[in-house]
């Protein structure tokens, strides 16, 4: 996107890896003038997602594209600070939350595009869905995980339709990028567990170019539809889990949760 002359903001919650992203992207751009910022974002935090929002609106003026890129993996028991199980928060309550708050912003685009970057560990969520924060003895990092991935698809295919619906210019995709090499997704697995599975995920993962393939595509192309999970730039099939009762059933606890965690900020 920098590439293309795209003015982009990362946003994390750690500043020297923030900007040592933005330096590297910056050193390897083609783009004789990149237009790249960090900004200070944990989606763990109510503040930060709050100041976030505000900060963004004080450096810029409008919003076209919108990408949902968080990813925390079997994390041990933990709680984000305005309540809600780690996984579930981080990957999905904390982008719906920062997704509403943009809203009149991406309104004002004629062609806004929204995109929650799932997984396709989706599949192995249960039903029914349960949202609810375990207590650290229910607690399985594996579920979590999977929970939070289906809620992102669920969510985007919901609000697709409730922006079809309103003749809102604004689309939005999920999609699933692979399993991708040189990531920190699995920063929580000890160090001789990765050496011992280093000859697996290399035979079997892909790159971060390749799986940024299916997020330009989604971000680029103006015909292909929305509402859709892609993979590999191509629609998936959707699977059993991927119903409109599911969908309903995201829908009212997500809002039901932003409401109950974020009312009065």
């Amino acid at each position: 996107m920098v590439n293309r002359g795209a003015t982009t903001v990362i946003a994390s919650p750690s500043e020297i890896r923030g900007r040592r992203a933005v330096d590297y992207i910056v050193s390897n751009s083609s783009c004789p003038t990149p237009k790249i910022t960090w900004l200070a974002l944990d989606l763990a935090s109510k503040d930060s997602l709050n100041n976030f929002f505000h900060n963004f609106c004080s450096q810029f003026k409008h919003l076209d594209i919108l990408i949902n890129n968080a990813g925390v993996m079997f994390w041990p028991y933990d709680v984000t600070s305005y309540g809600v199980e780690y996984h579930l928060g981080v990957n999905h309550i904390g982008p719906c939350y920062l997704t509403k708050l943009f809203l009149d912003m991406l309104k004002q685009s004629k062609s806004a595009k929204v995109i929650f970057i799932s997984s396709g560990e989706y599949i192995r969520a249960k039903e029914p869905i349960n949202m609810e924060t375990p207590s650290p003895e229910e607690y399985n990092m594996q579920d979590q995980y999977a929970t939070s991935k289906l809620a992102n698809i669920l969510y985007a295919m919901a609000l697709d339709k409730r922006f079809k619906s309103s003749n809102m210019p604004i689309k939005v995709f999920s999609i699933r990028p692979g399993f991708i090499r040189n990531t920190e997704l699995g920063r929580r697995f000890s160090a001789f567990l990765i050496f011992l599975s280093f000859p697996f995920i290399w035979y079997y993962s892909i790159t971060t170019k390749q799986a940024s393939q299916a997020i330009l595509h989604c971000c680029l192309e103006d015909d292909i539809p929305s509402g859709k999970l892609y993979f590999n730039c191509e629609i998936q099939a959707d699977g059993k889990l991927l119903t409109e009762e599911n969908m309903r059933d995201v829908v009212c606890k997500t809002d039901e949760i932003i409401e109950n965690a974020f009312s009065g900020t």
